[in-house]
């Protein structure tokens, strides 16, 4: 999983790293996590998200700190039944790390949803090679 932590796009793709962000949303970060067990948990998460790799998450910052995010497939093919985009707005209550803890599970629960779904599709495979 890639998770690229954005406000203003730029052109700059880092794969293979799990998450990556502009100064904005690093100040953001910086500023609204206090306590050592949430900069603790924000690690893991990172750690978690870079094992996902078939969604990735997007992160972004507005000037106020508040996160939001995308969360999309890596192949967004248009032959592929598998792909999706999905936006999430942080919360008033929770914080930053609650969060990125919410998406980094939601693109986890959708990518066994995705490997579910090739399963299934290895099983037509072979059924079709029966016949």
């Amino acid at each position: 999983m890639q998770v690229n932590m954005n406000t203003n796009y730029s052109n700059q793709q880092n794969f293979g790293m799990a998450m990556k962000s502009s100064d904005v949303v690093n100040k953001a970060l910086r500023v609204r996590i206090k306590r050592p067990v949430d900069s603790q948990e924000l690690s893991a998460l990172v750690e978690q998200a870079s094992k996902n790799d078939l969604v990735d998450i997007q992160l972004f910052a507005d000037e106020k700190g508040k996160l939001t995010a995308n969360v999309f497939t890596r192949d967004t093919s248009l032959d592929n039944p598998n792909s999706f985009v999905r936006h999430f707005s942080e919360g008033i209550f929770g914080g930053p790390v609650k969060f990125i803890r919410k998406i980094v599970n939601f693109a986890d629960a959708e990518a066994a949803k995705i490997n579910e779904r090739c399963d299934i599709k290895e099983l037509d495979d072979t059924l079709s090679k029966m016949l």
